[in-house]
């Protein structure tokens, strides 16, 4: 999986429906066939809802560029082969989100996925299974839903909602071999649920319901051997990790008590034996062994500089921490980068140079890292 040497991407302007054309390379890049996608999105200046973060000063050494081409509030990061894979919260002026896909290699926008067949409604979580993504979006006040897309192509496979699915503010998504479990984090007072489908057909498997499972407002979710690990933020009722079976549903355990340090415990990730929590009120990460459940350290101090953590990604042993200040005034966002094994915090990735503002997201495709900010990510090298 990866962090890169620099250059902006230049600006563009849509010349039609279905395509656009960039300025320096004289290209056309394909949108979703028979949808207008709007100017502002491809103008160099903001689509509307999110600030652009200031472009001024110099990369620093192992920055490679910041993608602004085709972004407007970006929510969420996947990858695919060598494609990033990026959801959107707004689209334009339509305000309803699209799914942006850039070639890695290049930094250049291939194609936008949007239109009202795709029923984007704020997207946010992401996760691929194969040739298709599975898109989330949790719109206000109404069920939310998944969109199934073919990543290559664009085109629209089907949009995946019902009660049945009991999709109430879906977000985290596990793939485990032909299904898909998805974090319902619920609306009050349902305190949330895990629904389960088959990733071919679409068809419901079931859904996990809080009381069985001690579900609190499930914020984060990964799969690790036969398992699944969900994380409740419980809404400021401290929080804890239920884990079950993924083949069975059955209940593993509950992990809970205040030696972990939960505190609105969120996104994720496993790396060797163990499993990293983030605490989003309580600026720490909790390490957890997958196998018993045992809490290993909490880890946290000054140095780290967690503050408003928001993502996590695992690369080459090391665990990827994003801080994104956003609701503090405190600054424009940081990376705290650490030894898995240890714990010990192997340096803090902060500047100017590296554009950060508000970031939310996080992948790895090493040694390359893409960051969420705002309104663009920041592509750069990992270093060691």
């Amino acid at each position: 999986m990866t962090l890169v040497a620099a250059a902006i991407l230049s600006a563009s302007t849509v010349i039609g429906f279905g395509c656009y054309t960039d300025l320096a390379l004289g290209k056309e890049t394909n949108t979703v066939p028979g949808h207008h996608v709007p100017a502002s999105l491809f103008s160099g200046a903001s689509a509307n809802q999110c600030a652009r973060p200031s472009i001024a000063g110099n990369m620093p050494s192992g920055v490679s560029r910041l993608l602004q081409q085709g972004l407007d509030c970006p929510t969420a990061l996947v990858l695919s082969g060598a494609l990033l894979v990026v959801a959107n919260a707004f689209g334009g002026y339509s305000n309803d989100g699209y799914v942006a896909e850039f070639d890695t290699a290049t930094g250049k926008l291939v194609r936008v996925i949007s239109g009202p067949a795709y029923r984007f409604d704020g997207p946010g979580a992401m996760a691929v299974d194969g040739a298709h993504l599975f898109v989330a979006s949790s719109p206000s006040n109404v069920p939310g839903s998944l969109t199934e897309v073919t990543i290559a192509t664009g085109k629209l496979v089907r949009v995946i909602s019902g009660p049945a699915y009991r999709f109430d503010g879906p977000g985290a998504m596990a793939v485990d071999g032909a299904h898909i479990f998805v974090a319902d984090f619920g609306t009050y007072p349902a305190l949330g649920s895990v629904t389960e489908f088959n990733s071919s057909t679409g068809v419901l498997v079931g859904v996990l319901p809080s009381d069985k499972y001690r579900l609190d407002n499930p914020d984060g979710l990964v799969a690790s051997g036969a398992d699944l690990f969900v994380a409740n933020s419980a809404e400021g009722r401290g929080g804890s990790v239920t884990e079950f079976n993924a083949a069975s549903g059955a209940l593993v355990r509950v992990i809970s008590g205040a030696e972990y340090g939960f505190e609105a415990p969120g996104p994720m990730a496993i790396s060797g034996a163990n499993l990293f929590v983030l605490n989003r009120s309580g600026s720490s990460v909790t390490e957890i062994d997958a196998s018993t459940g045992k809490m290993v350290k909490v880890i946290s101090g000054p140095a780290y500089r967690f503050d408003d953590l928001a993502a996590v990604a695992i690369g080459d042993g090391r665990l990827f921490v994003v801080s994104a200040f956003s609701a503090l005034g405190k600054g424009p966002g940081l990376v705290t980068e650490i030894d898995a094994a240890t714990g010990k915090m192997v340096k803090v990735i902060s500047g100017s140079g590296y554009h950060f503002a508000a970031p939310g997201a996080i992948v790895v495709d090493w040694p390359k890292l893409f960051v969420a900010n705002s309104d663009s990510v920041t592509e750069f090298q990992a270093s060691g």
